[in-house]
């Protein structure tokens, strides 16, 4: 069933289209990650957290906000990760019906209603 479905002229194509729009419609708003690390080592954390800052001052200039912290006295990792996404729900559903109602769609869906016999 399923090499009926991918057989399907145009499908590929049209999921690449849909997944692009989708993606269109969705903002991250907001991106923040807090981490902090230790080797047990503080030398060692010493070595990876020097290798580390020039990414993190990269990526705040970038725009992301990013807390790595070593941790000297003990070793472990600890870290929380959030964010906050924005969809628009309209153009997201007319964007899944153009999708449905596609002729590579439709084609794919009778081929694996055929094949399932």
């Amino acid at each position: 069933m399923g090499i009926a479905v991918l057989r399907t002229r145009g499908l590929v194509q049209r999921v690449a289209r849909l997944a692009w729009r989708l993606r269109r419609q969705i903002t991250l708003k907001e991106f923040h990650v807090r981490t902090a690390f230790g080797l047990g080592d503080p030398a060692a954390t010493g070595l990876v957290y020097g290798a580390l800052s020039p990414l993190l001052v990269m990526a705040r200039v970038g725009g992301l906000d990013v807390d790595c912290r070593p941790m000297f006295q003990e070793s472990g990792f600890t870290g929380a990760v959030g964010g906050t996404i924005q969809v628009r729900p309209l153009p997201v559903a007319g964007a899944l019906v153009a999708f449905f109602v596609s002729p590579p769609v439709l084609r794919s869906m009778r081929a694996a209603w055929r094949a399932r016999k």
